[in-house]
């Protein structure tokens, strides 16, 4: 382990001219080897692959709230999208018919991608009011 840390520090020192950056690789060494040792051990130990505890389980209000604050935006992102589509095509073929047709094809996007995530969410609610209040026999 000496003979490393004496190899460091000359390295560094040809490159650096001594000074400050040898003294802390002097000193830092013995903990980077101690810790990467550590390491090596608990991959070899299964620890790093597989950890013993789960990970723990995401509250449902939080995510909730979340996927459910991401229902309205879908609306609002397909129009937008259909709408932009709609007015590149109407600027470069000077048909204003393209926007409107893009714009409510947008719009009927953006409401089947409402449905489809608001029904995820309901099933998902579902499932975990099922885990949490089995059925009685």
């Amino acid at each position: 382990m000496k003979r490393r840390a004496a190899n460091a520090t000359a390295a560094l020192s040809t490159f650096s001219g001594g000074g400050a950056a040898a003294r802390l690789i002097d000193a830092t060494y013995p903990l980077w080897y101690e810790i990467s040792l550590c390491i090596v051990r608990q991959a070899a130990e299964g620890a790093l692959i597989f950890p013993k505890k789960k990970p723990p389980e995401t509250p449902l209000f939080s995510g909730s709230i979340a996927r459910a604050s991401v229902v309205g935006l879908h609306l609002v992102s397909g129009m937008l999208t259909g709408g932009a589509i709609g007015y590149f095509l109407w600027q470069r073929f000077d048909a204003a018919w393209w926007f409107w047709i893009f714009l409510a094809l947008g719009f009927v996007a953006g409401c089947l991608n409402t449905y489809r995530e608001a029904q995820k969410l309901l099933r998902d609610q579902d499932a975990t009011n099922d885990r949490k209040n089995p059925p009685r026999d």
